[in-house]
């Protein structure tokens, strides 16, 4: 009867992998960012059960050694509350390159997106700070020439605004720590000047009437 009870199963998608390292070290590359994972548990347990309260966690503390290595994944990196109880892990297995942290200042780059309405133009766009920090593996920083904020549209737009924004990520593939995290941005819109170019127009010569 309790077999039954506690029986049901979900699997959550999508699962947050986090690499816990010894400090100045860093993930330099990994072969995923998101498992899936499959609970059991009685239906009140698997019904509340959501992706905000799963943890899959890689602790490599202690073991930090530069290159590329092979990790299993099993039910000891599922941390989950409740009475729910992890039954697998999808993959069972990542890849993860490891690397000495860096640190390295780069500037801010306003991801302008869309376009001011016919005869509107943008004339400034100011990040303050102009700069952020950006703490990860080193043989990944020294490519980096700019950190991107989140997008900011631009449609519609007829006057100055000004707004704060995050910092995003600089890839997808490995992890970067940004300081600090979010900008302002000034966006400066004036009307636009428009140039047109008249042919043919006489010129006429004023002068003294006795000249």
């Amino acid at each position: 009867a309790i077999r039954e009870v506690t029986s049901f199963e979900a699997k959550v998608q999508g699962v947050q992998l986090e690499v816990l390292l010894d400090p100045g070290w860093a993930v330099l590359d990994r072969s995923i960012d998101e498992v899936d994972v499959l609970f059991r548990g009685s239906p009140s347990d698997i019904r509340y059960l959501n992706r905000d309260q799963i943890r899959v966690e890689v602790d490599l503390r202690g073991q930090s050694v530069a290159g590329s290595r092979d990790v299993r994944l099993g039910l000891r990196n599922v941390r989950a509350p409740g009475g729910v109880r992890a039954v697998s892990v999808d993959p069972a297995e990542i890849t993860l390159s490891l690397d000495r942290e860096g640190a390295r200042e780069v500037a801010v780059l306003a991801d302008m997106v869309g376009n001011t309405p016919d005869g509107f133009e943008v004339e400034s766009v100011v990040c303050t700070p102009a700069q952020v920090k950006l703490q990860g593996p080193e043989g990944r920083l020294a490519g980096i020439q700019g950190a991107k904020t989140g997008p900011i549209e631009l449609d519609g737009r007829l006057r100055s605004f000004t707004l704060t924004r995050a910092i995003m990520p600089p890839s997808d593939t490995w992890s970067a720590r940004v300081e600090p995290d979010r900008v302002r941005v000034d966006v400066t819109i004036v009307e636009g000047a428009t140039r047109k170019e008249v042919e043919g127009v006489p010129v006429q010569l004023v002068v003294r009437p006795d000249t």
